[in-house]
């Protein structure tokens, strides 16, 4: 078959695992004999080896935030261009589907390149596609999304996602995108796979009586840097010494490595930046446990499976999407996302308390078994060839384009009309109408008294103040009296209140943490019962195939 694939990023420019996958799965297809060619933007970093099918094209705005942009309409033109409908994209798209001519179209992340006038530029020439999610691309490219533009794309009972087929890294992730109100298509749990299932151990576990931990990822507060830095600073505090822990990837280097310095922690915690895929697998054959106490809304990472496979055992959360797969104390140790969680299996792993070895085997057989990177290719082939071949008719494009631009065009003139309507003002209507019929160049007549008069008809009445005052200053005394008196009291019952209601609010913020830790626990123990199932399922289609 002939595949197009489309990305909004490709080694070596990337933010993570999205553009990995994109560019290893575009290989596995292409080695499973399939005509590939990659469609992407272009990078100012010199790639490990030579290009080939890969066409560098389409143009890139803003990813996940404009920064520095101090004309908010500006902002909004450039989120629209990266999340809605970049033309020119959308025409490049249209040019290789014309001149490529491929029988099925498979997108990785699509924000920042225009996604959505993408995805109906591929509907438009009747092309199947697949959306190959590691996050909630659907949600990213309708955030703040103005329903008047996005339903030039997707009219009501006619959802543009609705059209194509999904190969999703997780269950996880497959509910958050329903969720945010997608009607998905046929969709299929396919996880990216290990890609070197086979790496050796080169380091003993515990060699010397050092424990060695690991990380690796964007550099960020969502993947759980604070927290390890947080619970190596605890097992320090508490005299345990034996261990390290090195943090790979880009991301908020310098503001880790300060905080490690603020916090004396230059002796165990290392930032080591960016490595390549290859150089991280040799980082963990000679380390210890891996440590992942990511969000719980991480949709599928394959970096515990990678780290597992070559004997790295994860400490993860146990409820991110990668857990779905990993049973724990079999293939991980699970935590609840807080430093003392991750701090007492890193202590247990430290110890000796936990059987590294036992948990390498069982990574080495997932890594060979249902998260094997060939069995990831062949289950995104099978999907790919199962979609309904695209129609035999013979396509006009000039027409196609037309209809690219007119949506376009629609899409923009619907974002202006709702955003940068500069003909009423809605916070203060009726300044246009004031003083309307007023002619402006008329003299403005004011009339003031006399201040001789003013003080000739108000001198009785001062004496007459002088006289009375005092007498009514004598009545007003107890009635004064009485008034503060009550002030006093009602303040006071206002502070028992205040009181009062601060320890309602605090007694229902507390309630509610534990019931968010009681929902984290249940859903981490139903990640971990499915993994066991999927486990047992895979065994079971493995010995009834021999």
């Amino acid at each position: 078959m002939r595949i197009l694939v489309i990305s909004d990023l490709l080694p070596p420019r990337m933010l993570g695992g999205f553009e990995l996958a994109c560019l290893n799965l575009s290989r596995g297809l292409r080695d499973a004999g399939h005509d590939v060619l990659i469609l992407t933007t272009p990078t100012d970093r010199q790639p490990a080896e030579a290009e080939s099918g890969v066409d560098r094209a389409l143009n890139l705005r803003e990813l996940y935030g404009v920064v520095g942009l101090r004309d908010t309409q500006l902002a909004k033109f450039q989120v629209h261009e990266s999340r809605i409908s970049n033309q020119t994209n959308s025409l490049i798209v249209l040019d290789r589907i014309a001149s490529f001519r491929p029988d099925h179209v498979v997108m990785f992340n699509l924000v920042g390149i225009g996604g959505l006038g993408i995805i109906d530029t591929v509907n438009l020439t009747g092309t199947p596609w697949t959306l190959n999610l590691g996050d909630n691309v659907p949600g990213e490219l309708l955030l703040d999304a103005p329903p008047e533009v996005v339903n030039v794309y997707s009219p009501a009972g006619n959802d543009i996602f609705s059209t194509g087929q999904y190969a999703i890294v997780s269950q996880t992730l497959a509910d958050e995108v329903v969720s945010t109100g997608v009607t998905l298509g046929r969709h299929e749990i396919i996880p990216r796979g290990v890609l070197y299932p086979d790496i050796e151990r080169t380091r003993p576990y515990r060699d010397g009586g050092h424990t060695r931990f690991v990380a690796a990822g964007v550099l960020s507060p969502h993947k759980g840097v604070d927290i390890m830095i947080d619970a190596a600073a605890d097992l320090v505090d508490s005299g345990v010494g034996n261990f390290s822990l090195e943090l790979y990837g880009g991301g908020l280097i310098d503001h880790y490595t300060e905080m490690i310095r603020e916090r004396n922690l230059a002796g165990h915690v290392f930032v080591k930046g960016r490595v390549s895929q290859a150089d991280l697998f040799a980082v963990h054959a000679r380390s210890d446990a891996f440590l992942f106490p990511t969000w719980e809304r991480e949709p599928g990472a394959s970096a515990p499976f990678e780290a597992a496979s070559a004997g790295c055992v994860p400490i993860m959360t146990a409820n991110c999407g990668p857990a779905e797969r990993m049973v724990h104390g079999i293939h991980a140790l699970k935590i609840e996302r807080n430093a003392q969680s991750l701090g007492h299996e890193m202590r247990r792993v430290i110890s000796g308390e936990v059987d590294l070895e036992l948990m390498f085997d069982a990574g080495r057989r997932l890594a060979h078994g249902d998260l094997s990177f060939s069995l990831s290719v062949e289950r995104l082939s099978n999907l790919i060839k199962s979609a309904a071949p695209s129609t035999s008719a013979v396509l006009d494009f000039d027409e196609i384009a037309k209809e690219v631009i007119r949506k376009d065009t629609s899409a923009m003139g619907a974002l202006y009309t709702t955003f940068f309507n500069p003909t009423h003002d809605e916070d203060h209507p009726e300044d246009a109408t004031m003083d309307e019929h007023r002619d402006p160049t008329a003299p403005v007549n004011i009339v003031a008294p006399s201040s001789v008069w003013s003080r000739m008809t108000s001198a009785p009445v001062r004496v007459a103040r002088r006289v009375l005052r005092p007498l009514v200053e004598e009545q007003l005394l107890a009635p004064r009296a009485t008034l503060a008196e009550q002030a006093r009291s009602n303040r006071k019952a206002q502070e028992s209140i205040d009181a009062r209601n601060a320890a309602l609010v605090e007694r229902e913020l507390a309630a509610d943490a534990r019931e968010g830790e009681i929902r984290s626990l249940i859903e981490g123990m139903k990640k971990d019962l499915l993994a066991t199932n999927l486990r047992v399922t895979h065994i079971e289609e493995t010995d009834k195939d021999a």
